[in-house]
């Protein structure tokens, strides 16, 4: 198969990737969704670039940039635009925020009480003033609330000519070009400086740190009361 012949058939799979024949199905939308595989890749609109990516850890593994990208794109187009909408094809497909870390009582839970009978009714009273602020936080304002938010920094690395950077959630978001080296890159220089760059960066990612807001504030008191409670339950039923 020639490049060309593989621009214009960029959303098939691979010839070296055999496929089963396709499912009937009544749904014309599931049938659409029955036809992509995780071999098609993902490309931007005018087929100048395709990334793939695997599922389970969401990285590039692979990357290929038509030789015809000046002709495809034309003078108002620019690379890193391509990119940016196969990294977000990608980011759509694969999970998007999945990986970011999320909110979650449990620990609060298994933490040993050393409360006891008598501190039963203590407990109860602070339940109650509990869902007095549960009552008055929901009744504020959006804008007056402090909400949760994601501590952390963006991933961004350059390697040569390429400079790559990956969301919170460690998913490649954006790609630049040294404007004076891309005017005469082969294409294949320019995939194999985009995966390595999209490596680098992989490498330095560190997850963000969740912060919790007055909600998961209020929600681990609650946690913390709810576990008094238990062990004062299971204490008084020995």
């Amino acid at each position: 198969m020639t490049e060309e012949e593989f621009d214009d058939e960029l959303l098939a799979p691979p010839s070296d990737v055999a496929t089963d024949p396709a499912p009937v199905v009544d749904d014309p939308a599931a049938e659409a969704e029955d036809k992509w595989l995780p071999a098609h890749g993902f490309s931007d609109a005018r087929l100048a670039v395709r990334i793939w990516v695997e599922e389970s850890s969401r990285q590039i593994t692979r990357v290929h940039v038509s030789p015809r990208w000046r002709e495809v794109l034309g003078p108002n187009r620019g690379l890193d635009a391509a990119f940016g909408e196969a990294f977000f094809a990608a980011s759509v497909r694969v999970g998007g925020d999945a990986s970011l870390p999320t909110f979650s009582t449990g620990d609060i839970q298994d933490e040993e009480s050393h409360h006891s009978l008598p501190d039963e009714e203590e407990v109860q009273e602070r339940v109650l003033v509990l869902l007095e602020k549960q009552a008055a936080l929901a009744a504020r304002p959006p804008h007056e609330v402090r909400w949760a938010q994601f501590d952390g920094e963006q991933t961004v690395v350059t390697k040569g000519p390429v400079t790559l950077s990956l969301s919170l959630a460690g998913i490649a978001d954006s790609v630049s070009f040294d404007r004076a080296w891309l005017q005469s890159a082969e294409s294949e220089a320019i995939a194999t400086g985009v995966l390595q760059a999209a490596r680098l960066a992989y490498d330095k990612y560190t997850p963000p740190v969740l912060v919790p807001g007055e909600h998961e504030e209020l929600a681990q008191e609650f946690a913390r009361a709810q576990r008094d409670l238990l062990t004062i339950m299971e204490k008084g039923s020995r």
